[in-house]
């Protein structure tokens, strides 16, 4: 049969081809597959064997034949099947191959498809974002790229739109892995389309370097490797689109998203100290806005980007930077220090030294200097292991205790006030010792002290070097814990 009398059943064939993908597998594999952790194996993997095998079939060979003698007066009958596969297309297989099948036309026929682009882009980014397989959403995402690179401007404008906002809301994770590969495709499949958005996307994909998810941080590395030569040079380029998205990061009601912009804004200041300098003071203060309140998982991070902030300053000569206070800033860490959080308080005392080396050129020692002594000071010397007289407190065993009918209810009250006691005495035990944990690690308070005394001025030195060579001795005892 020849092409022309194939032509007007052109369409027809390929959904019914593209159907007969998923129809024609061994069933076994997709049982295999709903079942794959209870026999251990990867869902992933088994995913990549079916998909590998589907292409080395005698139907997909077909599909690459159609593909290849497509010209742009099918595409007025092609695409709406094209279309409908992408929204209602059953099985793993199928919903690759209509992906791959649209890439392989956009290669195919060119610009001929940017009539057809709008709705291609729009059925294929509805498919990715409800997609659970990631080995589809990928396919899905590889196709959209391929069609953005013929669409209208208008079209992929709304794409990167789409797909950044799917990033922060609503923001779970399904939500971050698809903007992360739709963006990664995109820059992949339509560079130079992409490289117009990079004012967008590129302070985007930084700042999502540091997901939560390993597979989503890596996608949004490559985003951003990808599309810069240079890393200190390309901070310096978006400079204040990286600023604007770190600081509408902080300022997040989502815990994962401030901790990226901490990690971003840490990472800003370590690579690039002279350009984030100038901008510093802006950092800072929203850094410094985040450091109060409530603890949340991974705060840790805003005392990081605090202290990288702060050492932009060390070596600084430029006489006109605009720098942070420094006696509210050295305060507000001070307090961090008093958290009950062991962690963030080691992150706290860290970040201490870094701001104290910073401000170098400040006499901070009458703010930091007075917990630092009394940290060393009040230390609790280590306590000696007595074998004869270790005690441990045990929870009653309630159940070997008689119960007498006659008795009534007496003995329910018996056991209820005895278990109570105990209860509250093992929570008083507890709180006494957090209470002795609440304390700074003593050697990194050392590094601190040093590092507040070497800025201090005469008379302060002069005012506090008896305390100071107390603490000292104190704290170089034998018997202090390192």
């Amino acid at each position: 049969v020849g092409k022309e009398q194939l032509r007007p059943h052109m369409p027809d064939l390929v959904g019914c081809m593209l159907e007969s993908l998923s129809s024609l597998e061994d069933s076994r594999l997709n049982y295999m597959e709903q079942h794959a952790e209870r026999v251990g194996i990867s869902q992933e993997k088994l995913e990549n064997a079916r998909l590998s095998s589907s292409r080395g079939s005698p139907m997909a060979d077909t599909l690459d034949l159609c593909a290849r003698n497509l010209d742009a007066g099918m595409l007025e009958a092609l695409v709406p099947k094209l279309v409908a596969m992408c929204r209602s297309g059953v099985g793993l297989n199928t919903r690759v191959g209509t992906a791959s099948f649209i890439t392989k036309v956009c290669e195919r026929v060119g610009k001929e498809i940017k009539p057809h682009g709008g709705k291609l882009m729009q059925s294929l980014t509805e498919a990715a974002r409800s997609e659970n397989s990631k080995a589809v959403r990928k396919a899905y995402a590889t196709a959209c790229g391929t069609v953005a690179k013929y669409a209208a401007e208008k079209r992929v404008t709304r794409l990167v739109e789409d797909a950044l906002t799917s990033y922060v809301d609503p923001g779970d994770a399904s939500a971050r892995h698809f903007a992360a590969v739709l963006l990664q495709q995109l820059s992949h499949q339509a560079s130079d389309v992409a490289a117009q958005y990079a004012t967008q996307i590129l302070p985007r994909a930084f700042m999502a370097q540091f997901d939560e998810e390993a597979d989503v941080a890596a996608l949004f590395l490559e985003v951003w490797e990808g599309s810069t030569a240079s890393r200190s040079a390309s901070l310096q380029l978006y400079m204040v689109e990286l600023i604007s998205v770190c600081c509408e990061g902080l300022k997040s009601s989502s815990w994962p998203h401030k901790a990226q912009a901490a990690k971003a804004v840490a990472a800003m200041a370590k690579d690039a100290k002279e350009n984030v300098a100038q901008h510093a003071a802006i950092l800072m203060n929203a850094c410094l806005a985040e450091l109060g309140g409530r603890l949340w998982d991974g705060k840790e991070a805003v005392l990081e980007a605090i202290g990288a902030l702060a050492l932009t300053f060390k070596d600084l000569t430029d006489t006109k930077v605009v720098i942070p206070d420094p006696q509210a800033t050295v305060k507000a860490v001070v307090a961090a220090t008093e958290r009950k959080k062991s962690e963030f308080r080691k992150a706290a005392v860290k970040c201490l030294k870094d701001v104290l080396t910073g401000f170098a050129k400040h006499d901070l020692f009458m703010i930091a200097g007075p917990p630092l002594l009394d940290a060393c000071a009040r230390l609790p010397s280590e306590p000696k292991k007595d074998p004869s007289n270790e005690s441990t407190v045990e929870a009653p065993d309630l159940r070997a205790w008689p119960v007498d009918p006659g008795v009534g209810g007496r003995c329910v009250h018996v056991h209820a006030v005895w278990w109570a006691c105990w209860v509250v005495v093992g929570a008083a035990d507890k709180q006494a010792a957090e209470d002795v944990k609440v304390v700074l690690p003593l050697a990194e308070s050392l590094e601190c002290l040093e590092a507040a005394w070497s800025a201090t001025g005469e008379a302060t030195m002069a005012e506090h070097a008896a305390a100071t060579a107390d603490a000292l001795r104190e704290a170089l005892k034998l018997d202090r814990p390192w």
